[in-house]
Order: C-alpha cells, then sequence, then structure tokens
C-alpha cells in the first residue's frame, strides 16, 4: 500500500508539472498572437532599418566629430613643431652673428626635441589614417602634414649644420666677408613661417608667392659663393673658415628649398594642381 501511494503521489506531481508547463506555453501563444495582430504588415522589418540608418547616423556624426578634435590636435602639433624650426633656424643666424658657442650648443640640443616631435606627428597621423579613414580635404590634408612633417625635420637638421659651422668659426680668428647673412636667414625664415601658415589655411595663393620668394633665396646664395670666392683669393690662409661661410649659405638654401616643397604641396591639396620642378609652371 505504501508503496501505490508514493508511486501515485509522484505521478499526480508529474501530472500537475505537465498541466502547468502546458498552461505557460499557450499563455505565450496567445499573447505572440495578440501581438502579431497589433502589428502591420512588414512593419517589424521597416521599424528594424529605421533603427539600423538612425544608429548608423548617430555614430558618423560621433566619428566625424572624434577626427575633427584629432584633426584640430594635428594642426597644434604641427604648429608646435614649425614653432621650434623656426627657433632653430633664428638661434642658429644668431649665434652666427655673434660667434656664439653657448647659442650655437643650444641649438644643437634642441634637435632632438625636434626629432621627437617629428615622430609623435607621425603617429598621431598614421593613427587617424587607421581609425578614421579620412577622404578627400581631410586625407589630402593628412598627407600634406606627412610631408612638411619630413621637411621640418630636415630644416631643423640644417639649422644643427649652421650651429657646427659656427663652433668652427668660433676657434678661428674673424674673417670679414661683405655679405649679409642675416637678410638671407630672414627671407628664409619668412618662407618657412608662410609656407606652413598656407598649409593650416590652406591658401594656395599664399604658397604661390612662396615658391616666388625662392628665386630671391637661390639668388642671395650665388652671391654668398662669390663672396666667399672674392674673400678665399685675399684671406688665403682663412680657407677654412671661408668655407664654412659658404656651407651657411648653402643650408640657408636648403632651408627654404624644403618651405617650398611644403608650399608645392599646399597647392596640389588645394587646387588639385602639381608645381613641382618648375615654378614656371605656376600661372
Amino acid at each position: 500500500m505504501g508503496g501505490e501511494s508514493r508511486e501515485l503521489g509522484v505521478k499526480g506531481k508529474r501530472e500537475h508539472r505537465e498541466k502547468k508547463i502546458g498552461t505557460g506555453l499557450v499563455a505565450i501563444e496567445a499573447h505572440l498572437v495578440v501581438r502579431k495582430k497589433n502589428l502591420k504588415p512588414d512593419h517589424s522589418k521597416s521599424h528594424f532599418k529605421k533603427c539600423y540608418l538612425k544608429n548608423r547616423k548617430r555614430k558618423r556624426k560621433t566619428m566625424t566629430r572624434h577626427m575633427q578634435t584629432e584633426l584640430d590636435h594635428l594642426k597644434e602639433m604641427s604648429f608646435n613643431l614649425c614653432a621650434d624650426v623656426e627657433g632653430s633656424v633664428a638661434k642658429a643666424v644668431q649665434a652666427l652673428r655673434g660667434r656664439d658657442s653657448a647659442l650655437a650648443e643650444e641649438v644643437i640640443v634642441s634637435d632632438q626635441r625636434i626629432n621627437r616631435c617629428e615622430v609623435e606627428l607621425e603617429e598621431e597621423c598614421l593613427k587617424i589614417l587607421a581609425l578614421h579613414q579620412p577622404v578627400a580635404n581631410d586625407l589630402r590634408f593628412v598627407i600634406a602634414v606627412l610631408k612638411l612633417n619630413n621637411d621640418l625635420e630636415r630644416m631643423g637638421d640644417l639649422a644643427v649644420n649652421i650651429a657646427e659651422r659656427v663652433l668652427f668659426l668660433a676657434k678661428d680668428s674673424p674673417v670679414s666677408i661683405d655679405f649679409d647673412f642675416v637678410a638671407m636667414a630672414q627671407k628664409t625664415q619668412a618662407m618657412v613661417k608662410d609656407a606652413h601658415r598656407a598649409l593650416v589655411n590652406r591658401d594656395a595663393a599664399l604658397a604661390r608667392s612662396v615658391l616666388a620668394s625662392d628665386d630671391e633665396v637661390d639668388r642671395l646664395n650665388r652671391e654668398v659663393y662669390a663672396q666667399v670666392e672674392a674673400g678665399i683669393k685675399q684671406h688665403p690662409n682663412h680657407i677654412g673658415s671661408m668655407f664654412n661661410l659658404l656651407s651657411v649659405g648653402r643650408h640657408l638654401e636648403r632651408i627654404a628649398d624644403h618651405a617650398t616643397n611644403i608650399a608645392e604641396d599646399v597647392i596640389y591639396m588645394v587646387d588639385g594642381e602639381i608645381v613641382r620642378h618648375g615654378v614656371e609652371k605656376i600661372k
């Protein structure tokens, strides 16, 4: 008797549980039928499509806002690097005028900071290209900054070369030649500043003025060569100093060439016109 009662108890619990589950399934099924009746034809499909497009639009706006923030930061970094390079060139020329070894050493030491900034700026450009995949004007701007970055780093190296020439000249007795390096240096510095400003403001007209200024710097460099040649004849015992002065003129002319490279990239970025390998192509 005890065994039969226990078996009936277990059987009753099982039937009660199955009945409960069945009632729940019927309720869920009834809920789905009611919801389906309330839905319009293809409402669920269009609803999900609208949600997808809305989320995609919101995500695109967020990415655009983030990319613009990164581009603004890129501009700021390039400004800082350009300012450092301009400062190095100015100090190198000032050291040349005063035969200041301490100032020349300062230029040489500061080159490490310029090199570090050059690496950071390149990494920032690559990050924007990888994460945001810019197109059209934004893409051309990032590529132009990559090229400018290399030119600015080379300008810093040329400023160091001028400073190293100053260290040699400071040890030798002064030799005067009838040429003012300051005017040439100021012209070169103005080209660097205008080239960078043309890039940031996307000003093709200002970039073209930089290309025109390069002819003046080339002319001054030829004058340096002529003055040094005459100086060697007048002071044959100071050939080393004369060649160092010739190197200074050459380095300033190369800095102007790098500024010209930046201006040519700006013209391509803004107007889509390639003007490299000849100023005569400029209209």
